[in-house]
């Protein structure tokens, strides 16, 4: 990710009728070369002072084995890609990656050298990375790296090396789920990098595309092979630390809502363990000026924030959603962003217009504030567990025309999230979500085969050939029976050959296939009849409107087609109806003894008249009991609150009587 530069181009000149020298031992382009190299051995404990072990080996290099290209060159250009799979048992938190290569056309040395690393998702098939049939997929990857110089170790004389990174940030793979990694080097060609060949097959076997060569992405290699590297990492904990219900982590398709004062937004947790807060992260983005979504048009990488953490009030009558109350925590200053680039696009949404701009920007960024190295300082929070709290985030000194969003989340948890418009005291509305919005692009040649043209945020390869039909999946929300789906869509079909034809549905997965419990849609060879509705619409040549509701919340949902020599795109809106709008953000700290101050009965830091009021309520008219606990009111520490330790207050702070007793909480503790 990068600020937006403007480069000057100062002279270019071609010089036609020249041509490049060939080298002596240089041949043509080829997608692989038999090396002379040996076997290498996978230590047993590759990084003994991380104490990080050996989580995938996929073996190291064969002798006489291939190496497959898998390069990048910008100047030729070309692209190659080599890929091959890997999958875990448990959650797992991939720190490093370690690979061995091989350099030929010509055979030299090389170093350092220029690598990507991409981690894709599984296209579905479990045979393949996302991004099959385009000309470079790694726009598709899950996770990307760069690495601007690694310096292989010569294993010979012959261009033979074996390579190792560290993933910052670690890459978190999910039990289960079937990931492919990718390594590609970036320089010109001559001459060429490939990956080195493994002995045996894990999983499916490694796959390869290279478009100049007439190889599509991803081919299965022939004949076949798997590529010799290993991964290192552990167990993964996420926020192994959190004290909250569960962390509410960004959704990467969703909604940055608007946080720029006056605007503040706020969200609720429920403390997991009573402790002391110590950090808040949280998730945002800025607002696209330039309608360029991939540039980052951020002010400043620290923006300067206003965070306040506030008791609840819970919903009423009068007002029937749970909003922020009383503050009990606050700070302002600056706070370091990280940024990332998902391969996805997310959204753009102010609740206080009800304006939204679908495919607004990529990038995004996690802030993390730690009480510690707070500027100015501020103290710890203490928090009790089973208490409802509000965390409220407003971004100040933000110029027009920027503006900050504080990302959403799929991870919802009790009420909505709130905004307000006229300061902390409210008035507090709920954040419903908007409908999400797809934007689908798609070619049919006279065959009827799909060729995709800038589709975003569908799931795994994009296109999927049923039977007869062709389409496209799209998620939303967690299914629910308890809010319908309402759908519209907008499109337009292009005749762009002498035989164009379209027939058009949506498509969404049904209650039988929620059950299954898979994380993701149902793909061919499923049962179509069982997890497939579906509904026909006619359609015409030039632009198309649907407007069509399912009477419950399906997870996923599809534009499907049967066409031939036409060009259709357009606009696909989908929203779970009335649904909660949650934020991203995570609440970590430790376990602590609750700070106690006796008499401080109303918990406000400080003894006061208002503490004799709240315990007089309290004992006489049924308010509520003193906070955090009972014993803060045993002023005389008697082990029982009544109306002698009224009378203890009222000599305290009126005619300069003994202080409260500093041990009233001291086991055993009264009722």
């Amino acid at each position: 990710m990068s600020k937006k530069l403007v480069f000057v181009c100062v002279l270019s000149i071609v010089l036609l009728g020249w041509s490049v020298p060939i080298l002596a031992d240089q041949t043509e382009l080829t997608t692989s070369y038999k090396t002379n190299a040996t076997n290498a051995n996978v230590p047993t404990n590759p990084n003994p002072i991380l104490n990080q072990s050996i989580i995938w080996n996929n073996g190291s290099t064969v002798s006489g084995g291939t190496a497959a290209s898998s390069q990048k060159d910008t100047v030729y250009p070309f692209v190659s890609q080599v890929a091959d799979d890997f999958q875990f048992t448990q959650d797992m938190l991939v720190t490093d990656v370690h690979w061995w290569g091989y350099i030929w056309n010509p055979v030299q040395e090389y170093d350092p050298m220029p690598f990507y690393i991409y981690i894709y998702a599984d296209n579905g098939t479990g045979n393949a990375p996302t991004g099959g049939g385009m000309g470079d997929p790694s726009p598709t990857a899950l996770a990307t790296y760069f690495f601007p110089s690694v310096t292989g170790l010569p294993l010979d004389a012959n261009g033979f090396h074996e390579y190792n990174v560290n993933l910052s940030p670690s890459f978190t793979a999910t039990a289960g789920v079937k990931y492919w990694i990718a390594i590609q080097a970036k320089f010109p060609y001559p001459p060429q990098w490939g990956w080195a060949q493994t002995s045996g097959i894990q999983l499916h076997q490694a796959v390869q595309g290279f478009p100049l060569l007439g190889m599509a992405f991803w081919t299965n290699i022939s004949p076949t092979i798997d590529m010799a590297f290993y991964l290192t990492g552990e167990i993964a904990q996420p926020w192994p630390n959190h004290k909250m219900h569960f962390p509410q982590l960004p959704d990467l398709i969703g909604w940055d809502v608007n946080a720029t004062m006056p605007m503040i937004l706020a969200d609720d947790w429920q403390c997991s363990q009573t402790g002391w807060v110590t950090d808040i992260h949280f998730w945002g983005s800025w607002k696209d000026l330039d309608q360029n979504p991939t540039t980052d048009d951020y002010y400043t990488p620290m923006p300067f924030f206003i965070l306040s953490i506030h008791e609840n009030i819970p919903a009423s009558a009068d007002t029937p959603w749970s909003r922020p109350g009383r503050q009990v925590w606050g700070w302002a200053g600056e706070v370091q962003g990280v940024p990332s680039e998902p391969p996805t696009m997310e959204s753009w949404y102010d609740p206080a217009t009800g304006a939204w701009n679908c495919n607004d920007h990529v990038p995004y960024w996690r802030y993390d504030f730690f009480v510690a190295n707070a500027y100015p300082p501020v103290d710890s929070f203490f928090q009790y567990e089973g208490q409802i709290y509000w965390l409220n985030v407003s971004a100040v000194n933000i110029p027009e025309p920027f503006k900050w969003g504080w990302k959403n989340t799929t991870d919802h948890f009790m009420d909505d999230a709130v905004y307000s418009g006229s300061g902390p005291a409210g008035p507090w509305y709920p954040i419903i979500e908007p409908p999400r919005c797809n934007w689908f692009d798609v070619y049919f040649n006279a065959q009827g085969i799909a060729q995709d043209y800038g589709s975003t945020n569908y799931y795994g390869q994009g296109w999927y050939r049923y039977e007869s039909w062709t389409n496209m999946w799209f998620y939303d929300n967690p299914f629910t029976f308890e809010r319908p789906k309402h759908i519209q869509l907008n499109f337009n079909i292009e005749p762009v050959g002498p035989q164009p034809t379209a027939q058009f549905a949506i498509n969404w997965s049904t209650p039988a296939w929620d059950t299954l419990g898979m994380d993701r849609p149902p793909l061919p060879g499923e049962n179509e009849m069982l997890y497939i509705g579906r509904q026909v619409f006619p359609v015409v040549p030039g632009p198309n409107t649907i407007d069509f509701t399912i009477p419950y919340n399906p997870e996923w949902v599809s534009v499907d087609f049967v066409a031939t020599d036409v060009m259709i795109n357009g606009w696909m809106y989908h929203e779970c109806v009335g649904t909660s709008l949650d934020l991203a953000f995570v609440i970590t700290g430790h376990a602590g003894v609750p700070p106690i101050k006796c008499g401080d009965v109303n918990n406000d830091g400080v003894v006061a008249v208002g503490d004799v009021v709240y315990l007089l309520n309290y004992l006489f008219k049924g308010g509520l009991a003193p906070v955090p606990f009972n014993c803060v009111g045993d002023v005389n520490n008697d082990n029982i609150v009544a109306v002698g330790d009224v009378v203890v207050l009222l000599n305290y702070l009126f005619k300069g009587g003994a202080v409260p007793d500093p041990n009233c909480c001291t086991p055993p503790w009264i009722k």
